[in-house]
């Protein structure tokens, strides 16, 4: 993965978290900026405060991205398994365009309930969690609510893991998801001090179809890089036939072959 890769990566990002994370995960946010932090608290502290919730998605995002790129790395033994990998992977990115454009309802379906009503472990476990953290005094507490919050079922995070899978190790896998953590870092951070009404439903639908196309470019390189590599291993099988063909005729040519064979 290429640096300009990660840029693309930053990017969609930041388009996504202005159409996506501050209407999903805002109220998280909105939740302990009014439960947590005190009116009267200086900025410096609620700064702090804010910083270290984002911070903890970052972390969470890292290392999703590493464990992604983990198993990306063990499935592309070769350089046509890694092909095909970069062709699937490009295929279910341009898929997930499609649903998280015209189909949000079916993004639901992969994303575990986490609501009171569910009777679900994960459900349970991140309720008490959460009710935790959220009365703990601690200082600590705000990045572990973002630790919490960066491990929340999201379809968005699904997307920027499958592309951390193509990375070509673990440290890129992780420098994927951080770059994917800090382009949403300002607008959660902004949505800490407001009440994130700033974010109009126009505003909305236009950083959502931006993050459509770029989505679809993303898949679409991804799946170019993946013929890339498969064009790649038929030149070079082709080039190393070609060669091991020009090295027999050297050696029956050769006068010390011809005697022998004489």
């Amino acid at each position: 993965m290429e640096k300009l890769d990660l840029l693309s990566i930053f990017i969609i990002a930041l388009n996504m978290s202005l159409s996506h994370c501050i209407w999903m995960c805002g109220g998280i946010v909105i939740a302990y900026s009014n439960g947590k932090i005190h009116q009267n608290s200086n900025g410096f502290y609620q700064i702090f405060c804010h910083t270290l919730y984002n911070l903890g998605r970052i972390t969470s995002y890292m290392i999703i991205g590493g464990i992604s790129a983990s198993i990306g790395y063990g499935i592309a033994v070769s350089t046509g398994t890694k092909g095909f990998l970069f062709i699937a992977i490009g295929i279910l990115l341009i898929l997930f365009a499609f649903l998280y454009m015209f189909f949000p309802k079916a993004i639901a379906y992969i994303e575990p309930s986490l609501s009171r009503n569910s009777k679900n472990k994960l459900s349970e476990w991140f309720q008490i969690s959460f009710k935790w953290l959220m009365t703990s005094k601690n200082l600590w507490s705000f990045y572990g609510l973002g630790i919490l919050n960066g491990f929340l079922p999201c379809g968005m995070v699904y997307f920027f893991a499958l592309s951390a899978a193509l990375a070509p190790n673990v440290l890129m896998g992780m420098a994927t998801m951080g770059a994917f953590g800090i382009a949403t870092f300002l607008p959660m951070f902004i949505l800490g001090f407001v009440s994130g009404k700033f974010i109009t439903s126009s505003c909305r639908s236009f950083f959502m179809k931006l993050s459509f196309i770029l989505m679809l470019c993303f898949g679409g390189y991804s799946i170019y890089k993946g013929i890339l590599m498969f064009e790649g291993k038929s030149m070079h099988s082709m080039q190393h036939h070609q060669k091991k063909s020009s090295e027999e005729i050297i050696i029956m040519n050769h006068p010390k072959h011809s005697e022998d064979m004489q």
